[in-house]
């Protein structure tokens, strides 16, 4: 279908090929400033254009960018606007929507294939707390060559409510958070770590007491959260602390 079709004026040229498309968006190649680049657009459904619904879609995708890793989602770059077009501009490393591989019976080979690296990716967002509310075969992107899986779509998520929640527990165990920092922080008294950083143990000691998520993704993301909000050497400290809490626990 060409570009100008569903997108209107302003793309009669060779500038932009549909790739595929669902009820509410389409996935294309264009060119800008001379480079190939991939993006999600907003399809206009019997209007002259496209919902908010589908525009407010990508910009929540666009909000989960430091989230999502590209080794297992499509993972937003910018959201840009273009000729009277909302866009979102994606690292597409290869692939296609899995919808396009199940419209036949598949062989239990490839099934387990795919099974396996896509349990891995749900796994992952898991481990960022977030929830994909609309996993379905076509925001599974697979490229059957080599096996890799990548998630797209992520249109709803419960990251803030998450986010809450756990703020809310470790608020409650403070106390018995800190003396395990204490306890593993050799040569370290609690007063004398930075508030921000103490902040940031609590949350990895009380994700890995609880067991919800892998220890080494519970350790990535406070390491993580060291790096964006404390001190030149507060990964590596922090990155210590638990890895030694990790083992006195048994999780590594």
């Amino acid at each position: 279908m060409k570009a100008s079709a569903l997108f209107g004026a302003g793309w009669e040229d060779d500038s932009l090929e549909v790739l595929w498309r669902d009820a509410d968006r389409a996935f294309c190649r264009l060119w800008r400033n001379d480079a190939e680049t991939h993006a999600f657009i907003p399809i206009a459904c019997g209007t002259e254009h496209p919902s908010l619904e589908s525009v407010n879609r990508l910009t929540h995708e666009h909000d989960l960018q430091s989230f999502l890793d590209s080794s297992w989602a499509v993972r937003p770059l910018e959201l840009v606007r273009e000729r009277g077009q909302t866009m979102l501009v994606v690292d597409y490393p290869g692939g296609e929507p899995l919808d396009r591989l199940v419209r036949e019976p598949m062989e239990i080979g490839q099934f387990l294939r795919l099974a396996v690296p896509l349990s891995d990716a749900v796994g992952r967002l898991h481990g960022c707390g977030l929830i994909h509310k609309d996993l379905k075969p076509a925001n599974v992107l697979v490229d059957p060559a080599s096996g890799l899986v990548r998630l797209t779509g992520c249109r709803e998520t419960s990251v803030l409510d998450r986010a809450e929640e756990l703020a809310e527990q470790v608020v409650t165990r403070v106390a018995a958070l800190d003396r395990h920092a204490a306890a593993a922080a050799d040569n370290w008294r609690l007063s004398r770590i930075a508030t921000v950083e103490r902040n940031i143990l609590r949350l990895g000691i009380h994700e890995l007491e609880q067991a919800e998520v892998p220890p080494k993704v519970a350790i990535d993301e406070a390491v993580r959260l060291a790096h964006w909000f404390a001190g030149a050497r507060a990964p590596g400290f922090v990155n210590g602390v638990l890895d030694r809490i990790a083992h006195t626990l048994r999780r590594l």
